[in-house]
């Protein structure tokens, strides 16, 4: 049996870990408002899902959360409690072209292989951009970094086009992480 669509209803709270892994004819995903949070490679290789729309209940998306979702060309993270996405989570989906991140998270990881994305739009409140968060993001153009942002990692922008003042508005982007 192909599972296409799936339908996440209230009262479920959580999608565990592995729960839709390798699913690889997945095209569409409902979440239901209620839901907190999205378990680690929960739509993991899911090479079919062209949009999903994370409600604004959601607090955290683990780790390789929808890596390799190759064919994913949209993500909406509606502005509400979300916390914590993981390292990660969105890596590998070669057809996102732009994404969102909402002002509630303070620390960025999960965009790595992300090869056609060529616009972030990051707020203020974010504080950290982590270890390979836009690593090998090979058309990503252009990044404003909010001036809340107080550290960039090892590797945040290796492989990527972007380029950026040593100095920020008095923060050091250290050398080593703009690197192609």
């Amino acid at each position: 049996m192909t599972v296409t669509h799936v339908l996440i209803h209230y009262p479920v709270g959580s999608i565990p870990d592995n729960a839709f892994y390798y699913y690889t004819a997945l095209v569409e995903v409902v979440l239901h408002d209620g839901l907190q949070s999205i378990g680690a490679n929960a739509f993991s290789v899911c090479k079919s899902l062209v949009c999903i729309v994370i409600p604004a209940s959601v607090t955290s998306i683990l780790k390789s959360a929808f890596s390799g979702c190759t064919g994913l060309e949209k993500v909406v993270l509606k502005d509400g409690f979300l916390q914590r996405i993981g390292s990660s989570a969105f890596s590998g989906c070669s057809s996102l072209s732009h994404i969102e991140i909402p002002p509630s998270i303070t620390s960025i990881f999960a965009l790595n292989g992300c090869t056609a994305l060529v616009r972030v739009v990051l707020h203020e409140g974010l504080n950290k951009i982590g270890d390979r968060a836009f690593l090998k993001c090979s058309s990503l153009l252009h990044v404003d970094i909010p001036h809340s942002v107080t550290d960039v990692c090892n590797t945040a922008f290796n492989g990527c086009a972007v380029t950026f003042p040593r100095d920020l508005n008095g923060r050091i982007i250290r050398p080593y992480c703009l690197e192609g």
